[in-house]
This record gives structure tokens, C-alpha cells and sequence, in this order.
């Protein structure tokens, strides 16, 4: 068993001893492994889409920070990723986005509109659902996501960062993911090792092309408000991928950029992402009955101003 295998059964733990329980669907191609729990919030549910290579545990001091605040919280393993069954072929980008429309189809009651969050990957499937269902969406938060066109030596840099072959090539992954330096860098280190060399992880770059990201028209008839939170300590994408978003969504969508995140601001910023979570569901639309409900989202330094 792989040090993430140890890893994610360790943190399955921890959550259903914290509330979270777990269940499975009926995905395209199989069991869909979710976490669901009700919550004591006024606000609407929160589903939560990860990033490539990981899993809704990821999510999981995130969960747990919003189960006080929303009426419910449910994150899916994607397919091919955590305890899910794989995707369905083709293995693309493309046919995930669809697989992933249907799986939150099916969690979803259809009368009750969503608060979707997504990073990276899971950012680009948010985006991909609230073009597809625009009317289930109450609110989109995207956290660092993908789906901004990326070419030539981007790209190619892009793809190479995710092939992690030694530990070296880990550890400067590790590095990239993190504002600062984890908690025993080491294991995690061994743990997205193990994650990234798994075949879905590779096919799914490899089947990266033009018609995998968002177009300038797709953008512009984004209707769910939108919150789009990029660190200024992002690593990972490319900076272009930021310019191309605040040229082309809506000047509705709303763009922050807290001074001192990463990539992976749901592991290091988690309190102030929930907090700025529901100060911008609080904005769009009120929650009546929360003490909460009204504050305004903290400003970071060096956020940009709203998009």
C-alpha cells in the first residue's frame, strides 16, 4: 500500500470522527466515493471539486469549517481519483467535464441551488458545470482554477511539473503546491510521488488541447456569481492564466488575490477561506439568522481589485 493509500484511509478517519459521513453513488463508470453531511448553516449547500492527482480529503479542514456555516457540505472523489472507480472512457479532460456534470447532477436535489467550490482542475469542472447548469449554481468560488487557455512552453512546463519521477522532482513539486514549506515536507513529498505517477494523472495531461479550455464567449456568458481567489504566491499555473480571466469574465465576477497564498489555500489558509467563502455567499444573497452573515470578506495585501 502507497504512502497516499495510508494516508487518505487515515484521513477518512478523521473526518467521519468529525461528522463527515461517507457514502457512494452511481457514477458513468462506476462507485463514486462522497462525502456528505448535513451542516447547521443558514447558507446554501457547498460541493467541493478537487484538483488533479488528489481527492475530496483534501478538503477536509475545509469540510469542517463549513459545516457550521452552510446547510451542507458533499465533496466527491472525482473518477480515477481517491476511492472512486476510473473514468469512463475516453480518459480526457473533456469527457471528465462530462462525467463530472452528471455526478453532481446526481447529488444535487435540483430545487436547492449549490455553492460550488473548485481547485485547479476541480476550478476548470466548476466552471465547466455552472456553464452547464447555469440555474443550480447559487455562487462559484474558484480557487487557483484551471481552464484559461495554456500553450506551447507553458504548457510543456505545465505537464513537465506534474512528472514526478525521484524525490527531488517531488519535493520541488511539494514546494510549488505550498506558500511555505509543509508540515514533514518529506512524507508529503513521498505521498504526491505516489499520487502523480498514477496512470489517470499523466493520460489526463497528456489529453490536455485547445478544445479542453474555456473560450472567450464561454467566459463571457458565465451567469452564477463568481469569486475567483488567485494567491500572490501562486506557483503552479501560469500567471497568464490570472490575465486571461480578468479580460474575459463577466465584470460582475469578483478577483482577490490574498499577498501570502499558494496553490493550495484550502491546506494553508483554510479559516480564511471559509471566511471569505461565505462573506461572498453572504453578498450575492444573504443568509437571514447568521451573526455571521453581512461581514465583509478580510483584504489581503496585493489583492487585486475586483474583476
Amino acid at each position: 500500500m502507497s504512502v497516499w493509500d495510508l494516508a487518505e484511509k487515515a484521513a477518512r478517519l478523521r473526518l467521519r470522527a468529525g461528522g463527515l459521513a461517507r457514502r457512494a453513488i452511481e457514477g458513468p463508470a462506476g462507485s463514486i466515493h462522497v462525502y456528505d453531511a448535513e451542516g447547521s448553516g443558514p447558507r446554501p449547500p457547498v460541493l467541493l471539486l478537487h484538483g488533479i492527482g488528489s481527492s475530496a480529503t483534501a478538503y477536509g479542514k475545509l469540510m469542517l469549517g463549513l459545516l457550521p456555516r452552510a446547510a451542507r457540505v458533499l465533496a466527491p472523489d472525482l473518477p480515477g481519483h481517491g476511492f472512486s472507480h476510473p473514468i469512463a472512457p475516453p480518459v480526457d479532460p473533456e469527457a471528465l467535464a462530462e462525467q463530472c456534470v452528471s455526478i453532481v447532477d446526481t447529488l444535487l436535489d435540483p430545487l436547492d441551488p449549490v455553492v460550488l467550490v473548485g481547485t485547479s482542475m476541480g476550478g476548470a469542472l466548476a466552471l465547466r458545470y455552472a456553464l452547464a447548469r447555469p440555474a443550480r449554481v447559487a455562487a462559484l468560488v474558484l480557487c487557483s482554477p484551471a481552464g484559461a487557455p495554456i500553450e506551447g512552453d507553458d504548457l510543456d512546463a505545465l505537464r513537465a511539473q506534474f512528472r514526478v519521477e525521484a524525490l527531488p522532482d517531488a519535493r520541488a513539486f511539494v514546494d510549488r503546491l505550498f506558500a511555505g514549506r509543509p508540515p514533514a515536507r518529506w512524507l508529503v513529498s513521498r505521498a504526491v510521488r505516489d499520487r502523480l505517477r498514477r496512470p489517470v494523472v499523466q493520460t489526463l495531461l497528456a489529453g490536455v488541447g485547445p478544445e479542453s479550455f474555456l473560450t472567450p464567449a464561454e467566459a463571457a456568458r458565465l451567469d452564477p456569481p463568481t469569486l475567483l481567489l488567485w494567491g500572490g504566491r501562486e506557483r503552479v499555473l501560469p500567471e497568464g492564466c490570472l490575465e486571461w480571466f480578468a479580460r474575459h469574465l463577466p465584470d460582475s465576477a469578483r478577483i482577490e488575490r490574498p499577498a501570502g497564498w499558494g496553490h493550495s489555500a484550502h491546506l494553508e489558509h483554510t479559516a480564511e477561506l471559509v471566511d471569505r467563502i461565505c462573506a461572498f455567499v453572504d453578498r450575492v444573497g444573504p443568509a437571514e439568522g447568521d451573526p455571521s452573515a453581512g461581514e465583509s470578506c478580510p483584504q489581503a495585501a496585493g489583492e487585486a481589485p475586483s474583476g
